[in-house]
C-alpha cells in the first residue's frame, strides 16, 4: 500500500515538473523574441514601446529564474521520495 502511495507522488512530481518544464520553455522562447524584436527595431520604434520591451524582458527574466527554482526543488523533492 504504502509502495503505491509513494509511486503516486513520484507521478504527481513527474506530471508538475513536465508542466513547469513547459512553461519555462514558453517563457524563454517570449523572452528571446522580444530580445529580438528589441534588437532589430530600437532605432524606428518609440521610448515607450523600448520601455515597455524592457519591463517585459525584466519581468520574464525575474519569473523564469523564479520558475527555475521551483523546478530544482521538484526535482530535488522527487531524489528524495526515491
Amino acid at each position: 500500500m504504502c509502495y503505491n502511495q509513494h509511486m503516486a507522488k513520484i507521478d504527481e512530481i513527474k506530471e508538475w515538473l513536465n508542466f513547469l518544464n513547459r512553461l519555462f520553455t514558453i517563457g524563454l522562447v517570449t523572452l528571446l523574441g522580444i530580445v529580438g524584436w528589441l534588437f532589430m527595431n530600437y532605432t524606428t520604434v518609440s521610448n515607450v514601446l523600448i520601455g515597455s520591451a524592457l519591463i517585459g524582458i525584466l519581468v520574464l527574466t525575474v519569473v523564469l529564474i523564479l520558475l527555475s527554482r521551483k523546478i530544482i526543488s521538484n526535482i530535488k523533492m522527487m531524489k528524495d521520495l526515491k
